[in-house]
């Protein structure tokens, strides 16, 4: 079993908001979390913990006028944080951020940390950017965490992690085009055409941290069926665990696991509900599998 405690070293660890960490594991561990912004209709509000999801999803689904925009995090909101890990005796801090292609929410980590290091010049930072969205931070997180206790210093944790980016795949399963067409990431002719053929489009994460349609389909059940295909290309070759992560629809959520269950029996798995950073640009009722097949082995290369 892997442990997953809080090392005891001088090394910190920053994510924002769009990881979709449960709050009470980054409280325990330590974390700090930077909190995107989400505006709708005219009002701004912060991705904390404080933040009423369950009012948010319920606007986001009975009203077709709340089209929520999402903001990257202030570099000062990064320095913030910084300054809580320096307090608790931090001198080395990792930051783990969304894509930078998908939100600037990386370049703004990057401002924060040479802006902290004209006052506190012994601080070192690392980062690392997941070239991915949601919960393949908190992947991450846990290995960072667990190759921590094997001894790797924080400039080799944060360039193992950096190389593991790639081994963590994504693919959603979006009900409507709605919320991708107001969110400017398709195209009206794009949008028509979708609706008029009643697709449900499956999107994936590239490599380079950039979304495409990797494939499209008819029904939600086939979907479903798509999504554990495309997430297990190789049955003999099996992912570590994965996520589920859902847009506000346990029922489906719950069915895509036991789905998943009933062919990849070993394979541990947790239902996430994601918040508002991923769910402004897909919409409710949208569901994906995150796989990691992160290497178990990458701190040998270290010995």
């Amino acid at each position: 079993m892997e442990n997953h405690s809080v090392p005891r070293m001088n090394v910190g660890f920053v994510l924002d908001s769009s990881s979709d960490i449960p709050w009470e594991e980054a409280e325990k561990r330590k974390i700090q979390v930077v909190p995107l912004t989400i505006t709708v209709k005219n009002q701004v509000f912060e991705e904390t913990k404080d933040f009423d999801l369950s009012w948010y999803y319920s606007q986001l689904e009975n009203d077709s006028d709340f089209i929520p925009k999402t903001s990257q995090p202030s570099p000062q909101a990064f320095f913030e944080a910084y300054e809580k890990l320096v307090d608790h005796g931090v001198t080395s801090i990792i930051v783990i951020t969304i894509s930078s292609q998908l939100s600037g929410t990386f370049n703004s980590a990057r401002l924060a940390a040479k802006e902290f290091q004209e006052y506190e010049d012994e601080i070192s930072f690392y980062f690392v950017d997941t070239k991915n969205a949601s919960y393949p931070a908190v992947f991450l997180l846990r290995h960072g965490l667990e190759w921590m206790t094997k001894g790797l210093n924080p400039e080799q944790l944060a360039s193992a992690l950096q190389s593991q980016t790639n081994r963590i795949k994504t693919h959603i399963l979006v009900p409507t085009l709605k919320y991708l067409h107001a969110g400017g990431r398709l195209s009206a002719a794009k949008y028509m055409i979708g609706r008029l053929l009643r697709t449900k489009p499956i999107i994936g994460v590239t490599n380079e941290g950039t979304l495409q349609v990797v494939d499209k389909v008819t029904t939600i059940e086939k979907g479903l069926t798509r999504l554990i295909e495309l997430s297990v290309p190789d049955p003999k070759k099996l992912p570590n665990r994965i996520a589920i992560v859902h847009t506000n629809d346990e029922t489906l959520a719950t069915q895509l696991a036991n789905l998943f269950k009933s062919k990849y029996p070993s394979v541990p798995f947790e239902i996430v509900l994601s918040r508002t950073t991923i769910s402004a640009h897909i919409g409710p009722h949208a569901v994906a599998i995150i796989a990691d097949y992160a290497f178990q082995e990458q701190v040998k290369s270290f010995d």
